[in-house]
């Protein structure tokens, strides 16, 4: 598993000009240009991923329903 911290030091030997591409999987079937990154909620149970508690509150159409089950850890997501 790769850190924030970890991607900072992997990224910074590289031109800060540079895009970031990502691949689908690990054989590179697919790839995608990085165009967002944000917090989410990540249950590696059923590789679903979720928004936080502050985005859901944040916005009257969201519902409790929306929240992200109670074992859902915090990451970065890197969205194309």
């Amino acid at each position: 598993m790769v850190t924030v911290g970890k991607l900072i030091e992997l990224l910074s030997q590289y031109p800060e000009d540079l895009p970031v591409i990502l691949s689908s999987d690990s054989e590179g079937n697919w790839y995608s240009l990085l165009y967002e990154v944000d917090e989410a909620m990540y249950r590696t149970r059923d590789n679903e991923v979720y928004m936080t508690k502050e985005q859901v509150d944040s916005n009257p159409k969201y519902s409790d329903e929306d929240r992200a089950p109670e074992d859902a850890v915090r990451v970065v997501a890197l969205w194309p």
